[in-house]
């Protein structure tokens, strides 16, 4: 299947030796879009920013109405061009990004201080979001995607990321960030954090009950089955608040009756999470 990771990736690996037949250099600094960026050319997201001018352009379906002032957050930041785009549209609402890992989080400060003449409003902030708190933790999680060289000995079998390191991070739920910071009101969460989807969620309950958030998150049956995990529990959850849940695209609604022809087998998706009273 044409939209599996595995050849998105081999699409990408040939697009980019076709762009190091004009580009003598990996490491380029670029403005896409008003925005700044330093990308290398050997990572996937950087290399779509560079071709497209983007990444993930769906999360800006213009059904997603955030509120003036309202909070974003962005869980799963890596390199930041969800959350400087989202700055960008909604110059008064505070971005908060979150990334865990030592690379993508240093990728992304790179990119917040290209902009920080233009775009003001993102707080970057370097956490692991789950279901519990914890003062710090060590993980290896999948940050990067590198399309220059495929070694299928040291990427995962699927999504073929390549582990980063996420040294000595907090632990601690959105809930419990939203209490903190004294966040009046959280109108978006994107969640893309590689098979924790649900902690984030579980963590973020509150949140969600208070604030009636527009949510989108990544979701594929491998990643629940490394998990343990199965997707009537989104569902469930999401139908206990009075949610409705979208392919990315808004043409289909998921449900208990149709969700195993719509989540793929070797690839994610995107879920929007449409709140039926806001």
């Amino acid at each position: 299947m044409l939209k599996t990771t595995r050849i998105k990736v081999y699409i990408a690996h040939l697009l980019y030796k076709f762009v190091r037949i004009f580009k003598r250099n990996t490491d380029v600094l670029v403005t896409r879009r008003g925005i700044k960026y330093s990308l290398d050319l050997t990572e996937g997201i950087d290399l779509s920013v560079y071709i497209s001018g983007g990444f993930q352009n769906h999360l800006f379906n213009p059904r997603i109405q955030i509120k003036e002032n309202d909070s974003i957050l962005d869980v799963g930041a890596n390199c930041g061009v969800i959350s400087l785009n989202f700055a960008k549209r909604h110059p008064k609402s505070t971005v908060y990004s979150f990334e865990p890992t030592d690379f993508a989080f240093n990728k992304l400060l790179v990119n917040l201080e290209l902009n920080k003449d233009t775009i003001k409003n993102v707080i970057p902030v370097k956490a692991f979001i789950s279901d519990s708190d914890k003062d710090t933790d060590n993980f290896d999680i999948y940050s990067s995607w590198k399309v220059d060289n495929i070694d299928k000995d040291k990427v995962h079998p699927t999504h073929m990321g390549i582990k980063k390191s996420a040294t000595n991070v907090p632990v601690f739920q959105i809930d419990t960030f939203v209490n903190k910071q004294k966040i009046e009101k959280v109108g978006f969460i994107k969640i893309d954090t590689d098979g924790y989807e649900w902690g984030v969620l579980n963590g973020a309950a509150e949140t969600i009950k208070r604030d009636r958030p527009y949510l989108i998150f990544e979701v594929g049956a491998y990643l629940l089955e490394e998990k343990h995990q199965s997707f009537e529990s989104f569902i469930e959850y999401f139908h206990e608040k009075n949610y409705s849940l979208f392919t990315s695209d808004f043409k289909t609604v998921i449900t208990l009756s149709n969700y195993k022809n719509i989540i793929p087998k070797d690839y994610t998706i995107d879920v929007f999470a449409m709140p039926e009273e806001r």
